[in-house]
């Protein structure tokens, strides 16, 4: 059997780009961050795509392409392409871009860049029209961007950084209500002794979610208790198995419910119950935020909050395309709404005291 031709659009669709940047990419096209480059040679070689193999069509888009400038996505997110919350989000971004005539182009900041705040070259040539800023970066990073004169949109931002401090729009969700119910309701199902977990340190939306749940708990008559929370800065946020290990392995006993800041760590949360002996949510409730594509498919399924990532991409795009239109305009934080969604990992009636730990092994 002759073996499928792998084409430009096989690279787009791993990578999550567009074909056009893609063709521009493998060309050694100016306007393609060298970042963006190395990915696509490096997809390209892993599928097997040889350069010989480009047609005539593919050709004419890189070299004929007819946007009116680009809009550059710009993240510390490494790997997009393998997080189906964030292909999403950019895949509204683009679809916005396109349809006006602008070309995405992606900047993927490294730890090395980051630490030396070295900024994107397109943002230094100015060979963009604006910016998409999204993830975990730092406030020196954060502050750097913010003193570039481009039109920008924050996809979520750092919380020690004032509205006013970011020279641009900031797109967020409704964090604080949405966790505020979720924890509401479980404390309306008998729970009365609550953890949470994510870095609130690390952006916008975590520092939210806590005050959601703090302000849950205080409506509630309940008393926080820090043993049972890990907020503190974390490499990773929490996103890993071995932080959240390391966050509670000192617990002697666990609360009934975690509240998690998004459902990656709610997921890590629930493994790690699962190898100390406990039952979710049969002993521990857990919730996560986000309804990311595994949500309702980890057992038990995740009860979790909604909203639509490619929404959030459009919205972006579309906040952007407004600011380079009338730059003049005070900034916009503008929040999307949510929907909580109940699920099974928080579907039983806790018990009234906290749950013992498994006892360590010396």
């Amino acid at each position: 059997m002759k073996k499928q031709k792998v084409t430009t659009h096989d690279i787009s669709k791993l990578l999550g780009i567009s074909r056009n940047t893609v063709s521009k990419a493998l060309n050694n096209h100016a306007s393609v961050s060298e970042q963006t480059k190395q990915k696509v040679r490096e997809a390209a070689a892993s599928l097997g795509y040889k350069t010989a193999d480009v047609t005539a069509t593919e050709e004419t888009e890189a070299a004929n392409a007819t946007a009116r400038g680009g809009i550059a996505f710009i993240t510390n997110i490494f790997t997009p392409a393998n997080n189906g919350f964030w292909m999403g989000v950019i895949k509204g971004i683009e679809e916005i871009t396109a349809k006006n005539g602008y070309e995405l182009l992606f900047d993927f900041i490294k730890p090395d860049e980051l630490a030396k705040l070295s900024l994107p070259s397109c943002v230094v040539n100015r060979s963009v029209n604006g910016l998409i800023v999204s993830g975990y970066l730092s406030k020196e990073y954060t502050d750097l961007l913010a003193s570039v004169d481009l039109p920008k949109v924050f996809l979520d931002a750092r919380p020690d950084l004032s509205f006013s401090a970011l020279y641009a729009d900031i797109l967020l969700v409704d964090n604080e209500d949405s966790v505020y119910d979720m924890t509401t309701h479980l404390i309306g199902r008998g729970h009365r002794h609550l953890g949470f977990v994510g870095d609130i340190a690390s952006c916008r939306s975590f520092m939210e979610r806590w005050l959601g749940f703090k302000r849950a708990l205080l409506d509630a008559g309940l008393t926080l208790e820090p043993d049972y929370c890990a907020t503190g800065p974390n490499p990773s946020q929490y996103h890993h198995y071995d932080d959240i290990e390391n966050a509670f392995q000192r617990l002697e006993a666990f609360p009934t419910a975690f509240v998690c800041a998004n459902d990656t760590i709610a997921i890590r949360v629930i493994q790690y119950l699962r190898n100390k002996g406990l039952q979710v949510p049969e002993q521990i409730a857990v919730t996560g935020f986000d309804h990311s594509e595994h949500a309702d498919f980890v057992t038990p399924a995740l009860t979790t909050v909604h909203y639509d990532e490619k929404d959030w991409g459009r919205r972006a795009a579309e906040e952007l395309l407004w600011r380079m239109n009338n730059p003049a305009r005070p900034y916009e934080m503008v929040r999307l709404g949510t929907k909580v969604i109940y699920n099974d990992s928080t579907s039983t009636v806790p018990a009234s005291l906290p749950i013992a730990a498994a006892p360590r092994v010396s």
